[in-house]
């Protein structure tokens, strides 16, 4: 096992041209680069990192809404070869990814995007600071109308409805998506044409299913609604704890947020059918005494009014207005080593345990949203959860 080490364990690339190659809105016409059919290659970045962050995974609110959001990456590092004031291939539009080379020495993608950003610091002494920001292909795909090719059935598992979708941009699901039991309405002869954000959120929204790009680009992976509660059955395969263990599970808890907030978790749910009829609302009473009403309203894409209502009820379960929002972990373990936490993914079951003045919190969440913050020894691991046992 190795001590990580962001200068040598972190490795970036970026695609590029051949020298002299024609690009589109950088090369003057009747200038030195050529016209050609050239190949793109990946170029390592021979350069210094000062820092690195990369963000994965689905904002939430009210307790029902989970939002898919494309996957950034930021970083600041020093170096004289891509500069982009005088080498055009750094540019706004490159694709770039990064690697982690991980305690046992294999290589772990964190991300791949295309580079949205750029921002040159110079000192005085002509050393220069390149702070680079990307995003991943997802932010393209939701930005797209969708056209739907051929004839779709009026109704579809939901799942499949999301394979359907996604594959009009090119993006085909991963073998680890699932699909769920939630029919919906198809999008077959719909106009006007909307962007595949819009559409997938109708789908995903109120708590419907996970939704992410897997770190290569290539592929998605969608969990269903199910997915949570089979997760959380199945135990955490982490836990996030100020107990000290020297358990390859264990992550060291830097922090933890807890909100005392009853206007953010819903306890009064209202559903509708897309047929803008069937209606169905659920409460939770035992919460309402105690908190007042909290109330959320949705159009759900689902066929059946049976799924209806066992979706509402599902929502409704506030048990009270203790909500763990976020826990932060040191990314290295006491040998300084990667632990764990690089691997944990959106969807993934975790277990936090805090103890504080004798009193204990122990519960078992869904992770929402990672993100990892490398800067020179030191690495922190924020985790956005989604309720729980």
């Amino acid at each position: 096992m190795a001590t990580f080490d962001l200068q040598s364990d972190v490795k970036i690339y970026v695609e590029q041209y051949p020298d002299n190659t024609f690009i589109l809105g950088l090369s003057l016409l009747g200038g030195p680069d050529l016209l050609s059919f050239a190949t793109p290659s990946w170029v390592p970045l021979e350069c210094d990192v000062n820092e690195l962050a990369w963000t994965r995974g689905s904002s939430s609110n009210l307790g029902v809404l989970t939002i898919p959001e494309p996957a950034t990456c930021r970083m600041i590092i020093q170096t004289d070869d891509q500069d982009p004031i005088v080498n055009k291939q750094m540019r706004v539009g490159a694709n770039i990814k990064v690697d982690i080379i991980d305690a046992s020495s294999a290589t772990v993608r964190v991300f791949t995007g295309r580079i949205d950003s750029m921002f040159v610091t110079y000192d005085v002494d002509g050393q220069m600071l390149l702070e680079v920001t990307a995003v991943d292909r997802f932010k393209d795909a939701i930005n797209t109308l969708y056209s739907y090719p051929g004839i779709l059935p009026p109704s579809m598992a939901l799942g499949d409805a999301v394979e359907a979708l996604m594959g009009t941009v090119g993006i085909y699901k991963s073998p680890s998506s699932e699909s769920g039991s939630l029919i919906v309405y198809s999008f077959a002869g719909q106009t006007p044409p909307n962007p595949v954000g819009e559409v997938l959120g109708w789908y995903l929204d109120a708590e419907q299913g996970w939704f992410q790009l897997t770190p290569d680009g290539t592929e998605y992976i969608f969990l269903n609604r199910e997915h949570n509660a089979t997760a959380i059955a199945a135990g955490a395969s982490v836990t996030a704890s100020n107990i000290h263990s020297t358990d390859p599970s264990h992550l060291c808890l830097t922090d933890i947020q807890i909100e005392f907030d009853n206007f953010d978790q819903a306890n009064q749910v209202t559903g509708t059918l897309a047929d803008g009829i069937t209606t169905y609302t659920a409460q939770n009473n035992d919460s309402i005494e105690l908190y007042g009403a909290t109330q959320a309203s949705f159009e759900l894409p689902a066929v059946y009014p049976g799924y209806l209502e066992d979706w509402a009820n599902n929502l409704t379960r506030t048990m009270g207005n203790k909500i763990i929002r976020q826990v932060s972990v040191n990314g290295l373990n006491t040998a300084g080593e990667i632990n764990q936490a690089l691997t944990l993914q959106q969807g993934d079951a975790i277990q936090t345990q805090f103890t504080r003045n004798g009193s204990t919190i122990d519960e078992t969440s869904i992770v929402a949203r990672i993100t990892h913050s490398l800067t020179i020894g030191a690495w922190d691991a924020k985790i956005e959860i989604w309720k729980g046992n």
